[in-house]
């Protein structure tokens, strides 16, 4: 309508100036729309205003109108200017954020997860979990909130509770490591050892990281129970070399490299030249050394 009223100085700048406002303003939207979460991220619509403010300073006023535009244009700078003065106070750090967000847009799990992680940050874990309750309970298909929860969870010893939950998130989205590393730590606490181990190896060929102790632990968990088969095998056959090489093969997965090279001296004293022992005496000496 302005522009068959007034018409352009530049028709080329005019139309860029549209374009800018209509791009910028459609990425924000057409991402709120789609992504399913209701995020609009209203401060995007900031950067839009130029290209409306260039598209108007390119109208043929008539005199008449010039006064009048200037003082509009002058108003409106004022007012982002202080609209902005009264908004600063909310990005003033990542938590601030995201406790405003809870309070102008409570429907947005976004912000709920977003406020969650910030107390889980601060060891608040009661609050954390109540956040990431009201997050679950606005977008129940959202993998990313109930590791988060189950994080918060195993942080407060409820593994079984953290399980279930990492469980969930699997369900919705398996291609996360770090999900299948946190599962492996609620498995082991729970007792499920052949568990634990499946999902440390899938997490860990996915790229998520793993504590070096916990790995250990797990080791020694899983092979607990067949070193106590094999000692109660070799009580009965204590002159059987590879009932001592099978027990010092366990002892190594666990860890247990002085344990592990007993039990290979003394397969070699059974079986001496037998190669097999010898070399796994002498990985057994050698990781022993760089233990120490």
């Amino acid at each position: 309508v302005l522009f068959l009223k007034f018409g352009f100085r530049s028709k080329r700048l005019a139309l860029f100036g549209m374009a800018w406002f209509i791009v910028v303003l459609a990425l924000p939207v057409w991402y709120g729309v789609t992504n399913g979460s209701g995020e609009q991220y209203e401060h995007r619509v900031y950067t839009a205003s130029p290209g409306a403010f260039l598209f108007l300073l390119q109208l043929k006023l008539p005199e008449a109108y010039r006064k009048t535009a200037q003082r509009f244009a002058l108003l409106m700078i004022v007012f982002f200017v202080v609209k902005t003065s009264f908004r600063l106070p909310v990005y003033h750090d990542e938590f601030v954020y995201a406790k405003a967000g809870t309070e102008e847009a409570p429907s947005t799990s976004f912000f709920h997860d977003m406020l969650g992680f910030m107390y889980q940050q601060k060891n608040q874990c009661t609050d954390a979990l109540s956040c990431y309750n009201r997050a679950i309970a606005l977008d129940s298909g959202n993998a990313e909130y109930y590791n988060h929860r189950g994080s918060v969870y195993g942080e407060l010893h409820d593994y079984k509770n953290a399980f279930a939950d990492d469980s969930r998130s699997l369900l919705l989205d398996s291609s996360v490591g770090q999900t299948y590393i946190n599962r492996s730590i609620a498995a082991f606490a729970l007792r499920r050892y052949e568990l634990a181990k499946h999902d440390l190896d899938k997490g860990q060929s996915l790229g998520a990281p793993a504590s070096p102790s916990f790995v250990q632990m797990l080791d020694r968990a899983l092979a607990s129970p067949v070193i106590d088969s094999l000692t109660q095998e070799i009580k009965k056959q204590p002159y059987n070399p590879f009932l001592y090489n099978d027990r010092g093969l366990k002892w190594m997965e666990a860890g247990r490299y002085k344990n592990a090279l007993d039990d290979f001296t003394k397969a070699l004293e059974l079986a001496p030249g037998e190669k097999t022992l010898e070399q796994n005496r002498d990985s057994a000496m050698y990781f022993l050394q760089k233990q120490n």
